[in-house]
């Protein structure tokens, strides 16, 4: 893959994982209930610490690190508030399945083993946070509202390399 082309994607990823944060930001901020308000600000870190991941691999291939536009991000927020929350939680699951398919996509193009590694990771942890949305679905019987916090425990745990690398 070019270097102009890895450019672009982590750019992508990060203006992505930027306004993920922002999403699951706005739920926790109107949530009530104390645990899942928890689960969706550990959403955010997750999603935060993707997007240092992605910033750090710009900075490192000396290119400019876009931020999402604050346009983009008001509207992120008034999607979140104008929704219900199931609809918000199915939207943003589209949002974590669609980011799974780019990291795929994108791993089909990258010979750098190091960047392949941090896709896998990513991508697995997208997974993750997909199962934890539909697990707060209200009224799913194949997802009871009890396992996301053991579904969210085993996120975390697959995210150590947060403590080693930054």
């Amino acid at each position: 893959m070019s270097q102009t082309y890895t450019i672009k994607v982590l750019r992508e990823n990060y203006r992505a994982e930027r306004e993920a944060a922002e999403q699951y930001r706005a739920l926790a901020e109107r949530e009530r209930d104390e645990k899942r308000k928890a689960v969706f600000y550990k959403l955010v870190a997750q999603e935060e610490k993707h997007a240092a991941r992605w910033k750090k691999r710009l900075e490192e291939l000396g290119a400019k690190v876009e931020e999402p536009s604050r346009i983009s991000l008001r509207y992120k927020r008034m999607l979140v508030k104008s929704l219900d929350t199931e609809s918000v939680l199915r939207r943003m699951e589209a949002d974590e399945e669609a980011a799974e398919r780019g990291y795929a996509k994108m791993m089909s193009g990258v010979t750098d083993e190091e960047l392949i590694r941090e896709i896998e990771e990513v991508k697995k942890e997208e997974e993750v946070h997909g199962k934890v949305l539909r697990s707060m679905y209200s009224g799913d019987a194949n997802h009871p509202q009890g396992e996301t916090r053991s579904k969210l425990d085993t996120l975390l745990r697959r995210e150590r390399w947060h403590v080693h690398s930054g």
